[in-house]
């Protein structure tokens, strides 16, 4: 595979943006390497997927990796890596309740044990300490404490908080640093950046910035450390995204409460919309998250575990999936009350779903102002969950200064009460309804394995290191305790 090849095939797994993004704008010098018919899946994911009139099942199967095995027989040592001495008083009663469930609990603080040095890069000086606890403490666990980003210490390699997250970059040849969650500048699409915030590098043993240029995650370079090495998942990692010490001891309290009162056989709420329906005779696509849903749906049920659908089942084109519930905001309301174990939610910004209700022209074109509807735009007092899987794009806020304050974020429901651990994305996450990619959550529960954060990270790692699709994996998180289990 030369060069060329493996920058077309990033492009051709990246190019649709679930969140209106025309992403192959900011590679126009690249123009020339993809044809017209390929270019014409360029519109933003609205436009887009295949109509069909025939009920759909899928189910994801994939060979299980060689390491699940010995990672499963873990010690459980459980390391919790503060910012300050300060906080540790926010950690204890989470702390004791974890050894008392026969866990090995090390607190930490970058304040005493991480050196900085002055110009250098604090995430690479993390990875480096958290290496040599590892090898000190055989970690099986590490949850991080601490808001990722400080705008004064950001810079193009990490996002500057005490504990960063890193930033990857997936073109080799775009190394422009915005700290805005938004990729693309319509405006100057010279100017488009693409640097994405994320924790898990920490995770996975892996030569990120192989050509050592300084700017981690390059398509090519990822693609020729990989024909050198393996990935290989070192411990799980979680992060709660709080500093002041009231909201880290809300959040693990949460988790506490969630493990005490938990129902022996987990169950699963799987709620995914339409993303966008036909908008021209050229793009005649629906594009339906229940397509993953689906996936998500059966990979469980070959775990045994026990799950309700809701897939839109209403409106000009309704979903092509049969689901256990209509997808709509009142059905969703009352599913949220039976205790569920995990939900997963997947649209635009993680739960605002498109409807097609009236079809005017009587064409079967969406060029009606399309209505939408969010699932979550109800009072969640008293509902909650104990793992969230916030699917969509920019569902977890990093870079807050420039963030839009109307938009509800994976921090906003763990300090609501509605969770307290959960996967959410930092970027713009992309489908291809012409061809749908698998994306992180086709790959979840395969693994054989009750731990989210082992599944979820073993997903990652065959979404970089066999599909080769680093856009849409380096845009996810995980966070909150990354000992937390689904029950067959």
């Amino acid at each position: 595979m030369n060069k060329k090849h493996i920058l077309f095939t990033t492009l051709a797994l990246a190019v649709v943006i679930m969140c209106s993004i025309v992403l192959i704008g900011a590679l126009k010098d690249k123009s020339t390497e993809v044809s017209n018919s390929e270019s014409a899946v360029n519109e933003p994911v609205e436009t887009q997927a295949i109509v069909q009139t025939t009920e759909v099942t899928t189910e994801m199967v994939v060979e299980e990796t060689t390491e699940s095995t010995e990672f499963m027989n873990q010690t459980k040592n459980y390391l919790i890596l503060i910012e300050k001495e300060s906080q540790r008083e926010s950690v204890e009663v989470f702390k004791v309740f974890k050894e008392s469930k026969g866990f090995n609990v090390f607190v930490k603080s970058a304040e005493q044990d991480l050196l900085h040095i002055e110009g250098s890069d604090r995430s690479l000086e993390l990875e480096a300490l958290l290496d040599q606890l590892d090898k000190d403490l055989s970690l099986d666990f590490v949850l991080l404490i601490g808001d990722p980003y400080d705008r004064e210490n950001a810079n193009p390699q990490n996002t500057g908080g005490i504990i960063p997250m890193r930033y990857l970059y997936f073109f080799e040849d775009n190394h422009n640093t915005k700290f805005n969650y938004d990729w693309y500048d319509y405006v100057n699409p010279d100017d488009s950046a693409f640097n994405t915030p994320t924790d898990f590098t920490y995770a996975l043993k892996m030569e990120w910035d192989y050509d050592e240029d300084g700017y981690a995650g390059e398509d090519v370079e990822m693609y020729n450390a990989l024909s050198q090495d393996t990935m290989i998942l070192k411990f799980l990692l979680g992060r709660i995204p709080f500093s002041d010490n009231q909201s880290i001891s809300q959040i693990l309290n949460q988790t506490i409460e969630y493990e005490r009162s938990r129902k022996s056989e987990s169950s699963a709420l799987i709620a995914s919309g339409i993303l966008g329906y036909p908008e021209s005779i050229q793009f005649n696509n629906v594009n339906d998250g229940a397509h993953y849903g689906d996936v998500l749906s059966n990979n469980l049920l070959a775990r045994q575990i026990e799950n309700t659908t809701m897939f839109e089942q209403a409106g000009v084109m309704p979903s092509i999936f049969k689901s256990t519930v209509p997808l709509n905001t009142k059905n969703f309301k009352v599913e949220i009350q039976k205790e569920n174990d995990m939900i997963y939610t997947l649209g635009h910004g993680g739960s605002v779903m498109m409807f097609w209700d009236v079809d005017v022209n009587n064409d079967l074109i969406c060029d009606e102002q399309i209505p939408s509807y969010d699932i979550f735009e109800i009072n969640l007092n008293g509902f909650s969950t104990g793992f969230l899987y916030f699917d969509g794009c920019h569902t977890l806020s990093i870079e807050k200064d420039t963030d839009n304050q109307g938009t509800r974020h994976f921090q906003d429901l763990m300090l609501s009460g509605f969770t307290s651990a959960g996967i959410a994305t930092t970027r713009e996450t992309s489908i291809n309804p012409i061809e749908y990619n698998d994306r992180v959550v086709s790959y979840m529960f395969v693994n054989d394995s009750n731990l989210y954060a082992y599944e979820f990270y073993q997903s990652l790692n065959t979404l970089i290191s066999k599909d080769n699709n680093y856009a849409e994996a380096y845009v996810y998180c995980y966070m909150g305790d990354p000992s937390l289990e689904i029950y067959p």
